[in-house]
């Protein structure tokens, strides 16, 4: 399996749209009709993109979960804050408005690789995010790298 690893600026253009990285198209196996899923990412700033393949796996765990009403609460939410997008022949993919208004990104941003996903950030808050998980980055690596 390959893994989306890296950082790459770019920037929304007027319509919404950014242009993923070739390498990142290239792991989504561009195809004429490549579609990824958009849902608002754990930080502000960040809006996770999901392959398709990714995007089923978390809607089998999601089927997994207890019949109660706090599962229902994580589906339901999960179904209503999440968005197909189609890559197009330039490697685009818009991002709907209502989730760069709740992201709070600007049109300067980054594509950052984060292993089964992407993440858009907005530049600011990326750098934020980093500063603020470097700590526990060092100590989880020292424990895990040999």
């Amino acid at each position: 399996m390959t893994y989306f690893i890296g950082t790459y600026p770019c920037t929304m253009d007027a319509k919404g749209r950014v242009s993923l990285p070739a390498k990142f198209r290239k792991i989504l196996g561009q195809e004429d009709n490549a579609q990824v899923y958009l849902l608002p990412g754990d930080q502000e700033g960040s809006i996770f993109i999901i392959p398709s393949g990714g995007w089923l796996a978390l809607v089998e765990a999601l089927k997994q979960l207890p019949k109660d009403a706090n599962s229902a609460a994580l589906k339901a939410y999960a179904g209503a804050q999440s968005y197909e997008a189609d890559v197009d022949r330039q490697g685009r993919i818009g991002i709907p408005k209502v989730l760069l208004e709740e992201a709070k990104v600007s049109r300067e941003l980054l594509i950052v690789g984060a292993l089964e996903k992407m993440v858009l950030w907005d530049g600011a808050a990326f750098a934020a995010h980093k500063d603020r998980v470097r700590a526990s980055f060092q100590q989880l690596a020292n424990s895990v790298i040999p």
